[in-house]
């Protein structure tokens, strides 16, 4: 973290999250949310409708790409 906070402008990561109900990650463009019960969103934040547009079923191959990363990601904690 202390990279990101000498220098602000430098690349990060994507953000995730997780519970009980759901795992989540969040990338510069994009955020994804995989319930536990297999249901997925994924919203593009680059559109005018941020996340009141679930576009994961029109996008199969981007969830399954994230979806991978966020499983990557929470397997290393």
């Amino acid at each position: 973290m202390l990279p990101l906070l000498e220098e602000p402008t430098s690349p990060g990561h994507a953000a995730i999250s997780y519970g009980d109900a759901a795992r989540t990650i969040r990338t510069d463009t994009h955020r994804l949310i995989v319930h536990k019960d297999g249901y997925a969103e994924l919203y593009d934040h680059t559109s005018p409708a941020k996340e009141t547009n679930n576009i994961a079923q029109a996008n199969p191959a981007f969830v399954e790409q994230l979806s991978t990363r966020l499983q990557k990601r929470l397997d290393r904690r």
